[in-house]
């Protein structure tokens, strides 16, 4: 059934009423309003210090593991991070639902959440070892040695590796 020109002229004024949030503390407020658990947020959800300090933490400790050297790998470890923290924050969901504190989602919905941030855990360290095996590729093709350090000559088409250079 097609719309009056009365709605119309109704919802157009309406429209031209409603502008949002006008106050940084009413952007920050909307901004949040869908959340309940940060679960399918593409950036990290730290509500309070303490989570900020446990995040930070994660990462200088993955940091410290990968030793990432540039822009590239910092980025894949970061990814990283925001896939571990997810999951820790998936886990602690599911430990609240069985003592009987979560009620908003079901065992279904958190243990998928689960595995997506395992897959995306996964899926990051896959890339970071892919791009790293690619770079040092890359290094070893400039000028490949006939044979490698312990004598033995590369199979064809996979040069030689050379020392680990994070070592």
């Amino acid at each position: 059934m097609p719309r009056s020109a009365a709605q119309i002229d109704a919802a157009r004024s309406n429209g031209a009423r409603s502008r949002g949030p006008r106050t940084p503390e009413g952007k920050a407020r909307s901004s949040a309003n869908a959340r309940r658990h940060g679960l399918c947020a593409r950036n990290v959800i730290l509500d309070d210090p303490a989570e900020q300090a446990g995040f930070d933490g994660l990462l200088v400790g993955l940091r410290a593991a990968y030793r990432p050297i540039d822009a590239q790998e910092q980025e894949l470890v970061r990814a990283i991070a925001h896939a571990a923290w997810q999951l820790r924050r998936a886990q602690a969901l599911e430990e609240r639902w069985w003592d009987g504190s979560e009620e908003a989602l079901s065992l279904e919905t958190i243990l998928r959440y689960q595995a997506r941030a395992e897959l995306a855990r996964a899926r990051a360290m896959r890339e970071l070892g892919i791009y790293r095996s690619g770079t040092l590729h890359r290094a070893a093709e400039q000028p490949a040695a006939k044979a490698t350090p312990a004598g033995r000559r590369p199979r064809r088409g996979i040069p030689a590796l050379p020392a680990n250079p994070r070592a």
